[in-house]
């Protein structure tokens, strides 16, 4: 008897295992977003984004910045998960973008890898 128990707890256990590998991580509860200057567009657009990430109970923390310059700094040293910038300061380099916010302006939001 003790040894049926063990293989159906083996077979458990090689279970969880072989499912763990498929199963995707829960999106972040908590962001931090480089967004712009007080008075400026990026930072009155970072904090729309914070109330409604806050209905879904996402934590958005925003940081005032110079701009689109600062923002990048602070998306590559790792000290903000999501940054607001102009598509021409982003010439050249590969970065995940999540959307455009209007034209011609070609506002973007990345996401640090």
């Amino acid at each position: 008897m003790l040894r049926f128990y063990s293989y159906g707890l083996f077979v458990v256990l090689l279970g969880f295992a072989i499912t763990y590998q498929f199963i995707e991580p829960a999106p972040p509860s908590n962001l931090i977003i480089a967004a712009g200057s007080r008075g400026g567009a990026y930072l009155e657009f970072a904090l729309k984004y914070q109330e409604l990430l806050a209905q879904d109970g996402v934590t958005l923390e925003v940081l005032e910045t110079a701009g689109s310059i600062e923002n990048l700094a602070l998306l590559a040293d790792g000290k903000a998960d999501i940054a607001l910038v102009t598509e021409r300061n982003c010439r050249g380099q590969r970065l995940p973008t999540v959307t455009r916010n209007w034209q011609p302006l070609f506002r973007l939001i990345v996401i640090s890898t």
